[in-house]
């Protein structure tokens, strides 16, 4: 390994910049299989990765006012969130990915019924978010987060 292939290897390391990811993510609902498909283009360094996996999460919201009943110029405003649900869906375990190559995943994934579906009220909203990712040493090349209606 040359000084270049170290200072990309040591920049990817940090940046998580050894491949680009995409996720594909089709329609679904609660207790059912839902496809995904997870594509990396490795960039200039080769990649050893332990796992490719797609991560999950619920998140709910509520936002709202409320006034003082004695003092109705008095208002609180309450902005709280948290995570409703997070679970981690591994794709493949180790491999080896060539520099300059692309590669492909598929699989489905099956969120448990009781989760609280999608929903968007006056002052609340509840959604689900997807992102792909490569399990390497350093910070993982990652799909950023994907919304995804849930039914």
């Amino acid at each position: 390994m040359g000084l270049m292939d170290k200072l990309k290897s040591a920049k990817n390391f940090v940046t998580g910049g050894g491949a680009k990811v995409q996720l594909v993510v089709g329609p679904g609902a609660l207790g059912q299989p839902i496809s995904v498909t997870v594509r990396a283009q490795v960039a200039g360094a080769p990649l050893n990765v332990t796992k490719v996996y797609v991560l999950v999460r619920g998140h709910e919201r509520v936002k709202l006012t409320v006034r003082d009943r004695d003092d109705p110029g008095d208002r609180d405003r309450v902005d709280e969130g948290w995570e409703s649900f997070r679970q981690e869906f591994p794709l493949t375990g180790p491999l080896e990915l060539a520099a300059e190559s692309e590669h492909e995943w598929v699989g489905e994934i099956t969120i448990p019924p009781t989760c609280q579906p999608s929903y968007e009220g006056r002052n609340a909203t509840h959604t689900w978010q997807f992102q792909a990712g490569l399990d390497v040493r350093g910070n993982d090349p990652d799909s950023g987060w994907v919304d995804v209606h849930l039914r």
